[in-house]
């Protein structure tokens, strides 16, 4: 019989609006996980545990069937009229096919949140798979002057208006090339927060050959959350992740990453690894990561254009999600042991999250999220830095620095949420992934309102793994 878990997501009900088209019809996403079968009631975001019978019977009514004559075909008639009899009653609770809150509307004017500042157009690896093209972004190699970071911090202050935390992740290319800037930014951030009362965060993400020293101790004293770049094993990793001279990186960046973990005890940070079609057993990765003392990582499939022979394809589907089953059973095998570990896209948040109009927008790149270019230019995320088509302005120009065009761009980008993405509508993941990577979906088909088909499909497996291993906590 239905097992309702104490797992909820936030309630959406209070985003309700008139006149706005609701989410997906049949409102539940039948699944199973490592044998165990499981319902998701996507509106209230209630998570069933299910046994055989009342498994057939949800199936029945999911797929319009009210007869329930595969449930009373395989179990008889008096099985599957308990089952149907407390699903019946699960129903009138409102968790399950509960009514849908139509999708907000999104303000036209959103709040600036965060800015990537892309310190540095230059890298001292050379790695075989970078989007940026190894740092450099198709263009000159540079770092970004003190005068660009500052006028990035007053536009990030301006456009935040009454937000009281605003965020700032320091990027590249390799941005400890760039340290004279990250120290003078996070001054000045300092300095402009107290007058202007906001508080400032902090990431920086980099691929650890340059940790170590004064590097360490100022990245440990502003308490600034780390992203540091292994792929796993070394073969794995030296494979894509080498210095100009062809040398693999793994031994040096491990040891460093080590070393740091060692100076913060092992807290503000995620080791960040990419998985190609030469390593989809990555597992072994984890396991890799694990045995050399990290507890906090995610994998993640590469940003590549399908031609690549190291693309994740169609083809490889079947490969990837097996192998997150893997993982998963991974996790939760170290949990039971008491040594459990973090992994980013297990880590749903089902007892709280987000409301539904920041559901919608995902990530908020080119609207709450922006990234600035070594010459101040504005993008709507890093990944988008260099693309003519996408400049949005220069912060050098002051609180006003959006052109008209870049308002255009901001406008597509705000266009581009759930309830215009014909994919999206009658997904039953859309308010988890929030419509996926808005470059993905450009590299694959030139349009922002259409997902990367292949990344929908890895990401909705990981959600279900994640639903899975929480519910189950």
């Amino acid at each position: 019989m239905p097992d309702i878990l104490p797992v909820r997501v936030q309630d959406l009900m209070h985003c309700r609006q008139s006149g706005l088209r609701e989410v997906a019809p049949e409102r539940v996403h039948l699944f199973s996980v490592l044998g165990d079968r499981l319902a998701l009631d996507i509106a209230s975001g209630a998570v069933h545990l299910l046994d055989e019978v009342s498994w057939d019977v949800l199936s029945d009514l999911v797929r319009g069937d009210d007869g329930l004559s595969r449930a009373v075909a395989r179990h008889g008639p008096d099985e599957a009229a308990a089952a149907s009899a407390e699903i019946q009653e699960l129903i009138r609770q409102g968790v399950l096919f509960s009514r849908a809150a139509p999708y907000p509307r999104l303000p036209e004017e959103p709040l600036l949140k965060a800015l990537c500042l892309n310190v540095s157009h230059d890298c001292n690896l050379r790695c075989a798979y970078c989007f940026a093209g190894t740092g450099a972004y198709g263009q000159e190699r540079s770092s970004m002057p003190p005068e660009v970071g500052r006028a990035a911090v007053d536009f990030l202050i301006s456009g935040a208006r009454e937000r009281a935390t605003c965020e700032i992740d320091f990027f590249g290319g390799e941005p400890l090339l760039a340290m004279p800037v990250v120290r003078d930014v996070v001054e000045y951030a300092g300095e402009r927060g107290r007058q202007s009362g906001k508080t400032f965060r902090f990431t920086l993400t980099t691929n650890a050959t340059l940790l170590g020293g004064e590097t360490t101790e100022f990245l440990n004293t502003n308490r600034m959350q780390v992203v540091l770049s292994l792929d796993g094993r070394r073969q794995t990793n030296d494979r894509f992740r080498a210095y100009p001279s062809g040398g693999g990186s793994h031994d040096d960046v491990l040891r460093r990453i080590q070393e740091f973990l060692d100076s913060r005890n092992g807290t503000d940070y995620y080791v960040r690894g990419t998985y190609t079609s030469r390593n989809l057993d990555f597992t072994r990765d984890a396991e890799h990561l694990l045995a050399s003392g990290i507890s906090r990582f995610s994998l993640e499939p590469v940003v590549a254009a399908p031609e690549h022979d190291y693309a994740i394809r169609p083809e490889h589907l079947p490969s990837v999600v097996a192998e997150y089953d893997r993982l998963l059973a991974l996790y939760i095998e170290r949990r039971r042991q008491g040594r459990p570990f973090v992994f980013y896209h297990f880590e749903v948040d089902l007892s709280g999250g987000p409301c539904l109009a920041k559901r919608m927008s995902g990530c908020g790149a080119g609207r709450e999220y922006l990234a600035i270019a070594p010459d101040g230019s504005i993008y709507p995320c890093h990944q988008f830095d260099g693309e003519c088509e996408f400049k949005m302005g220069n912060v050098l120009d002051g609180p006003g620095a959006i052109t008209e065009p870049g308002k255009g761009v901001r406008k597509a980008f705000g266009a581009s949420n759930l309830g215009s993405k014909v994919q999206c509508l009658d997904c039953w993941a859309a308010f988890y992934c929030g419509g996926g990577c808005h470059r993905a979906a450009w590299a694959r088909n030139g349009r922002l309102d259409q997902p990367d088909a292949v990344a929908c499909e890895i990401q909705k497996k990981r959600l279900e793994c994640a639903i899975y291993a929480q519910a189950t906590r």
